[in-house]
């Protein structure tokens, strides 16, 4: 019985582990998300200051 716990829980962790890699990635894609759009702007209405 202690080895099927054990193997569960380590199946949990390497759930937990690629759940937290995937929220990571939603973060990066946020920020160059937000980078691309601010870029976007600039072209279609670039400022000549």
């Amino acid at each position: 019985e202690k080895r099927q716990l054990d193997d569960k829980l380590s199946r949990k962790e390497s759930e937990l582990e690629i759940v937290r890699h995937e929220l990571n990635q939603v973060k990066e894609f946020r920020k160059k998300k937000t980078q691309m759009q601010k870029e976007l702007e600039e072209v279609k209405y670039p400022s000549f200051l």
